[in-house]
């Protein structure tokens, strides 16, 4: 059986021990007695497998030695290093690539208890084998009250019908800032909704949605891992709370996330 390599040379394997004896142009080698040879190393591979490996010269000056590189259904995965003289050599083992590990941006934001201020940027991150996500989040301004409910009757005429609000609650605009920055894959699409935020009120009560349309620009929308958008989203609150709260990004638990002081 012969096999040709990187060096434009012939190896060729002489049956009746695998590797036992290895021939480079016409240079012949037997093993040495001392060590390990290839033929005892591989014994019992089955003679349909035995091509199935990679041999790589590991010197570029001259052949020296081969790297042996394959799986066999019957003993398993081999990869080791063999010289002409038949010995098996230390393989060398590669550096592990480093794994950068990703940890939120120390300060606040990432509690209820302390929320961020607005104008401040937080770091999401979510893990997931296709829901895998980083972006960058920022409430870059709020809007609340009269002023609220004018921009949002300017936004459309139908808001009127639409969701009123119960006595004693008031419109609150968040304008928000959304950079996708990683997804599972390159073409793991994102869609940015502000359904995914909540507001809370300042003694934890979680706010109904108010329902709002023709905010513009609106912040729904549909990402690319890279693309940022910056929008809109519509919430209500009550009139007597000084202090309620922005989420985004918390557990079915209602725990974690971004937060951020929903007022000034």
């Amino acid at each position: 059986m012969t096999v040709t390599n990187d060096s434009e040379e012939d190896i060729t394997l002489h049956p009746g021990g695998f590797g036992a004896k290895l021939v480079a142009g016409n240079e012949q080698s037997e093993p040495s007695s001392g060590n390990k040879t290839g033929g005892e190393f591989l014994s019992g591979v089955s003679e349909e497998f035995q091509i199935l490996f990679l041999l790589k010269r590991t010197s570029m000056d001259e052949i020296d030695s081969f790297r042996y590189k394959f799986d066999d259904y019957k003993v398993g995965a081999f990869d080791f290093i063999i010289n002409l003289n038949g010995e098996v050599l230390p393989t060398p083992v590669p550096t592990p690539t480093a794994v950068p590990t990703v940890t939120a941006a120390p300060g606040s934001g990432y509690t209820r208890m302390d929320p961020a201020s607005i104008g401040v940027d937080l770091f999401d991150q979510a893990d997931g084998l296709f829901n895998y996500r980083e972006a960058r989040v920022g409430l870059l301004e709020i809007v609340r009250g009269e002023e609220a409910r004018k921009l949002i009757g300017e936004a459309s005429e139908f808001n009127s019908y639409l969701g009123k609000l119960d006595p004693g609650f008031e419109y609150a605009l968040a304008r928000i800032r959304f950079d996708y920055q990683k997804g599972a894959d390159h073409d793991a699409v994102y869609n940015l909704s502000s359904s995914k935020f909540v507001s809370v009120s300042s003694d934890g009560t979680e706010y109904k949605r108010a329902v709002v349309i023709g905010l513009e620009p609106d912040l729904d929308a549909n990402l690319y891992p890279g693309a940022s958008h910056e929008g809109w989203a519509a919430f209500q609150v009550a009139q007597s709370d000084p202090a309620p709260l922005l989420n985004f990004g918390r557990d079915s638990s209602g725990r974690g996330g971004l937060w951020w002081k929903f007022y000034e």
